[in-house]
């Protein structure tokens, strides 16, 4: 079994992490400016929500991990 440098994993994890802030940063910045009265924007009122509750805690797969001859 191959082992990934753990070095490896934490970059990667500070570049999901600040992927996953600029995403947030961006919807927030959209929402808030669709709520703005007077711009024209679509508020969304007339939509239902749509917010993701999806439980992205659990990051198994049936797939083995790269590199893993299984």
């Amino acid at each position: 079994m191959q082992q990934v440098n753990p070095d490896t994993i934490d970059k990667v994890a500070d570049f999901v992490g600040f992927a996953a802030t600029a995403l947030r940063d961006l919807a927030t910045a959209q929402r808030e400016r669709g709520a703005e009265p007077g711009t024209g924007a679509d508020t969304g009122s007339d939509t239902t929500d749509t917010t993701d509750t999806t439980d992205t805690s659990d990051t198994s797969t049936d797939r083995p991990p790269p590199g893993d001859p299984a």
